[in-house]
């Protein structure tokens, strides 16, 4: 559920961030994913954006059912819908011009309040950043080499990527 939702708030991130810049298209093929998962979310708390599912001691109530099989369809779904915002966003001429070498930090970017996200984007070392901030440090399984692991804001897109398919990933392998 957690990683569900995680997957909505991502796709809040890359829409709003593509209407920003321009790309209308990919704001509504992300909130029509996210409006799937809001859905799930729904079914099973009865709330959309503030589920009160998790309760001290476990859940409010066991999942509906049918709820893993639109689980399941949503994850059939889903990687479809990735592949057209990387083909909508990376492969865009307009994005790529407008994120070129936008937002690059220093190197001491840890000791400064930056988000892991921007670390990882600089490839700022894993230990040093985890010394200043604990937080949840994915295992990156994409290369980014064809972002030459850069400090921009094009990197930091896609260290956000590779955060959408881990919780993919995570949701694939519940039971």
């Amino acid at each position: 559920m957690c990683e569900l939702q995680r997957i909505a708030s991502h796709m809040v991130w890359l829409g709003t961030h593509c209407l920003d810049i321009g790309a209308m298209s990919v704001f509504f093929y992300c909130f029509r994913q996210r409006e799937k998962i809001l859905n799930l979310i729904e079914a099973a708390s009865g709330g959309r954006m503030t589920p009160s599912y998790f309760r001290i001691g476990g859940l409010m109530m066991d999942l509906p059912a049918g709820f893993d099989r639109r689980v399941r369809q949503f994850l059939e779904d889903f990687p479809e819908g990735m592949q057209t915002f990387d083909t909508l966003v990376t492969g865009n001429r307009i994005w790529q011009s407008r994120t070129k070498d936008i937002a690059t930090s220093a190197k001491k970017m840890p000791f400064h309040g930056a988000s892991p996200v921007r670390a990882s984007g600089q490839a700022v070392s894993t230990s040093t950043f985890a010394a200043i901030i604990l937080t949840r440090v994915t295992r990156p399984t994409i290369s980014m080499s064809r972002w030459k692991r850069a400090a921009t804001f094009g990197a930091r897109f896609m260290v956000r990527m590779r955060e959408l398919e881990e919780s993919y990933k995570i949701v694939r392998q519940a039971p």
